[in-house]
């Protein structure tokens, strides 16, 4: 497989990604940030890898691909986990 890399800055390209960091930036870093007096590394890295287990496999995404599914569902367990 050959890694490809995106040009930055360009919506056609990188949109999901910069969606996906601003719903994280929103539904996880946030609240973090506003429940902890001092936030730590570990506790936002718990925090996120906590967030990533809900929005993989349980938070519905409305999107064109995703009709209401989950990426767990769209893109199948075994694919998605296979490389821990």
């Amino acid at each position: 497989m050959q890694h490809r890399f995106i040009r930055s800055g360009r919506p056609q390209t990188n949109g999901c990604v910069e969606r996906l960091q601003g719903t994280i930036l929103q539904e996880c870093y946030k609240p973090a940030f506003a429940q902890y007096l001092v936030p730590r590394y570990q506790g936002l890295q718990r925090d996120l890898e906590r967030y990533l287990v809900y929005y993989n496999t349980d938070r519905a995404h409305t999107g064109r691909w995703t009709r209401g599914r989950t990426p767990a569902q769209v893109i199948g367990a075994t694919k998605m986990y296979a490389g821990r």
